[in-house]
């Protein structure tokens, strides 16, 4: 197999590092819905929002992240 210089091959440990720091990505799940903001439930973790006009780059950043 000729390894080309874009896409090489990853050492064995790298890709299941990969898969372990991504494995959080499958986590995700539907709490609820909420009227009004006392609604929400209270949650352990703190949350972020990426706020910005269409086009500010709000997709680049998560998919960089």
């Amino acid at each position: 197999m000729i390894d080309h210089p874009a896409h090489p091959t990853p050492a064995p440990d790298a890709s299941a590092a990969a898969r372990q720091a991504l494995g959080w990505l499958h986590t995700a799940r539907f709490l609820t819905t909420a009227a009004q903001l006392h609604q929400l439930p209270q949650l352990d973790l703190p949350e972020i929002a990426f706020v910005g006009r269409s086009n500010a780059g709000k997709s680049t950043a998560i998919n960089t992240l």
